[in-house]
């Protein structure tokens, strides 16, 4: 018979496959869908949320948590024990429906502001963005209670646990005091690059950052390099997806996204 803490990382293991479901249809919605898939692939995206959602919220999750917090556990075992309590206590925070509107709201906000960038209309963008603020602003009250905290404090908890606002503060109060003049005095300093007289074709782009990438023993049976507006890493572990751009006037920046 499977202990408590076996179960929870069969469960976990069916989170992981989902959320890796995720993850390739959004690494798909930036680099391969047309545009007049977004409305389908965001129903898709938030199904999944939603679905993740209620696999953490099922109601024996927190008996086989405190079950499985008995046990006689490895140093590592008991880590991952308390990353799976950290997930279920940010889950179970938040009802389902803000779930999927936050999902929904992002997959709508990232689609007009592909084309808000190309003609630079942050108007066009702000009520989609705005939404999306709404909706995390809604999301962190909700964790702030139910952690007993402040509402920014409860966000961080789910990237930084242990850090807290104040902490940050006082890293940008020490920036603040020497920040700005040393900008000034380097822009007083720096000269603009010259234009640049030559041009390198997407195509030895690409195969540049191919051998770069073999190089550092990147797989390609295990990943692919693609082109996407705003360059990132997603996928999983055994089908990682990377992403670029090129501009033939700016080789560096396919290299140094």
């Amino acid at each position: 018979m499977k202990s408590a803490y076996e179960k929870l990382c069969t469960r976990f293991a069916r989170l992981g496959n989902l959320n890796g479901a995720a993850a390739v249809l959004n690494w798909d919605a930036a680099a391969m869908m047309p545009s007049g898939g977004a409305g389908a692939r965001a129903e898709q995206v938030a199904t999944l949320a939603l679905l993740s959602h209620e696999l953490l919220c099922a109601p024996e999750m927190a008996e086989l948590l405190e079950q499985a917090e008995t046990q006689k556990l490895s140093l590592w075992d008991s880590a991952n024990l308390r990353e799976m309590r950290l997930m279920w206590r940010h889950a179970t925070a938040l009802p389902g429906d803000l779930v999927a509107a936050m999902s929904k709201a992002g997959s709508a906000c990232e689609m007009i502001w592909r084309s808000a960038r190309e003609t630079d209309n942050f108007a066009a963008l702000q009520p989609f963005l705005d939404e999306v603020v709404d909706l995390t602003r809604q999301a962190a009250i909700a964790k702030g209670e139910a952690f007993g905290c402040a509402p920014y404090d409860a966000l961080l908890s789910q990237y930084e646990p242990g850090l807290r606002s104040t902490d940050i503060d006082r890293h940008f109060d020490a920036l603040v005091d020497f920040l700005p003049d040393l900008l000034d005095r380097i822009l007083e300093i720096q000269t603009e690059p010259p234009p640049a007289t030559y041009r390198i074709s997407v195509a030895i782009q690409e195969r540049l950052s191919r051998q770069l990438l073999e190089a550092i023993g990147f797989d390609f049976e295990h990943g692919r390099l693609d082109v996407s507006l705003h360059p990132f890493t997603g996928g999983v572990a055994d089908d990682v997806r990377l992403t670029t751009r090129y501009d033939e006037a700016d080789p560096l920046r396919s290299l140094f996204p």
